[in-house]
């Protein structure tokens, strides 16, 4: 699965904790043996059946193609490889054969090719799965491949079928690659129209989808996980429409997140402008980059120290399905305790943007205070006349931002205080704030 994130520090800090996400280290033995012992029994189930065929004559029996032997990978990767083909259209000998022809036309169409991994195939390609789906047939193809370091890797290609009933590539991935575990790549993926059925390989093991991100005060969860049933090699599920959002996940028994073939097609999620507040190219940087509001009280502060000290720890829980975008602002300090903090904005697929905060102790050794501390705030509103407001926890007060906005705020004795432009951290007696002349209540 590819990935969009750049070498902003920002965009570092707000996927610090996606990175960390790591299956146990029985999973392949556990996957392997689970989908050996599935494999020998569904092949002495056929056994009569691929006697009779074979009696008849072989006219009628579709040859599928099958890798040579090459070294092994293990795991997801040989499992796939090494099965017959499953599902209910796996005698679909023209099914068969037009996802094929389609495979072998747009394979190398796929971004995977750009890191070398799709250019040198090390056999022919296995339709490991073809099965129907509420949107139509659906398949997934796998071959070896030899990396440009003459290398072993294996790729899986999945295809759904468009509106016009025919072979339409969805997603791709790596399997198995060198310096990665095998079953690092995806054995799921959406299909149809609105991308709204979603297919989940059998390599043994349970398996749950979710729908939905639940934001919390201090994290982002999944709370409605459900199992998928799988059937002859795959399980298929309808799912709210993912055209534009991409908010499913997919989990294994151990909690690890599975991830989508879909992610390194190009998305088609709507460009999010945030709330506008981004800065030009100059000052010696080449492009336009995240509009950024210095707010410390005690004397000067870059957002590099902010982030060295950040980057320390566990900079929040963000949900590990995927990067975290925004990057339209930053704001960053230290808060009246002296602890420092950084502000941005934060968007996961297609939900709305929110704020999150990160405050962590200027020392770690201070015993008054604890580990990073994080915050979500609501979802943005970029017509509203104060866009962010956020309460800081344990009262550490309210941090607000309007871009070239002056800004003061009333605390509860009914006296005004200037508080800059742009951004602000105001005490937690502040009761409410004038945007330039438009008053806000808190």
């Amino acid at each position: 699965m590819t990935s969009d994130l750049d070498l902003d520090p920002v965009r570092r800090a707000l996927t610090i904790t996606a990175d960390g996400v790591r299956p146990p280290a029985d999973l392949t033995d556990r996957v392997r043996r689970g989908g050996r012992r599935r494999v020998r029994r569904r092949r002495a189930a056929l056994a009569g059946t691929l006697a009779v065929l074979l009696a008849g004559g072989t006219a009628g029996v579709v040859q599928l193609a099958r890798p040579p032997a090459s070294a092994q990978l293990g795991g997801v990767a040989e499992l796939l490889l090494d099965q017959p083909t499953r599902g209910d259209l796996a005698d679909d000998r023209r099914w068969l054969s037009t996802v094929l022809a389609t495979y072998r036309r747009t394979r190398d169409d796929s971004p995977l090719r750009g890191l070398g991994l799709t250019r040198r195939p090390a056999g022919e390609p296995h339709v490991t799965w073809a099965g129907s789906t509420p949107a139509g047939p659906a398949a997934a193809v796998v071959q070896r491949m030899w990396t440009d370091r003459h290398q072993p890797s294996v790729f899986i290609w999945f295809a759904g079928t468009d509106p016009a009933g025919r072979v339409e590539p969805v997603g791709a991935d790596i399997l198995a690659a060198p310096g990665r575990p095998a079953g690092w790549g995806s054995r799921a993926f959406l299909t149809g129209v609105d991308r709204s059925t979603l297919v989940v390989l059998d390599v043994g093991g349970d398996v749950q989808w979710s729908a939905r991100r639940t934001y919390r005060a201090d994290r982002v969860v999944r709370t409605d996980w459900r199992p998928v049933t799988f059937t002859d090699g795959a399980a298929v599920v309808r799912v709210p429409p993912q055209r534009d959002r991409y908010a499913v996940a997919v989990r294994d028994g151990a909690g690890a997140y599975l991830s989508l073939g879909n992610l390194t097609d190009p998305t088609v999620i709507p460009d999010d402008p945030g709330l506008g507040w981004r800065t030009p190219a100059g000052g010696g940087w080449p492009a336009d980059r995240p509009a950024r509001f210095p707010l410390a009280p005690r004397g000067a502060l870059s957002l590099d120290t902010v982030l060295m000290f950040l980057g320390k720890g566990d900079a929040g829980q963000h949900e590990p399905a995927g990067g975290a975008t925004g990057r339209d602002w930053t704001a960053y300090g230290r808060t009246g305790r002296g602890e420092l903090f950084v502000a941005a904005d934060v968007r996961f697929g297609g939900d709305p943007t929110r704020t999150v905060v990160y405050i962590q102790p200027l020392t770690s050794t201070d015993p008054r205070f604890g580990p990073v501390v994080t915050v979500y705030g609501d979802e943005v509103d970029r017509t509203a006349p104060l866009p962010v407001a956020v309460r800081l926890p344990d009262g550490r007060g309210w941090l607000v931002a309007r871009k070239d906005a002056t800004l003061s705020y009333l605390d509860h004795d009914g006296r005004w205080h200037p508080a800059g432009r742009n951004a602000a951290l105001l005490p937690s007696t502040a009761t409410r704030v004038r945007v330039d002349t438009t008053e806000v209540a808190l």
